[in-house]
């Protein structure tokens, strides 16, 4: 339906997350392979190196709205969140931006975009 937030972050080590801010543990990539990684406060996704330049990352509700971009799909579950509201970001830089989504389950997709492996750009679709 509509844009809830964007955000330009500083990806150290090629990754951007959107997380409940009270997370105590950071999912794993255990083979270097993975687009995205999850445990059930946080998910992880990989992106172009923080040498490369900021990554936009948007936050959408019920629809994504971009025109001319080719979207790669690269996760679909779910975020559990302790309270009212998630962080987006770099847990590595301590970069974080807060977006009010409500406290509980949502249904997460993850959307990259941008040139080749590393992505400049993620969109995430909060249900």
């Amino acid at each position: 339906m509509s844009l809830l937030a964007r955000f330009e972050v500083t990806a150290y080590y090629g990754q951007v997350e959107i997380s409940d801010p009270n997370k105590l543990d950071y999912p794993q990539f255990e083979t270097g392979e993975e687009r995205a990684v999850a445990i059930p406060d946080c998910i992880a996704v990989v992106t172009r190196n923080d040498r490369e330049g900021p990554v936009t990352v948007e936050v959408w509700n019920q629809r994504l709205e971009t025109d001319n971009v080719n979207l790669e799909p690269v996760y679909d579950g779910e975020l559990t969140l302790s309270e009212a509201r998630a962080v987006v970001g770099n847990t590595v830089g301590n970069e974080f931006y807060s977006i009010p989504l409500g406290r509980g389950r949502h249904r997460v997709k993850a959307f990259t975009s941008g040139a080749g492996e590393r992505p400049e750009a993620v969109h995430f679709l909060v249900d």
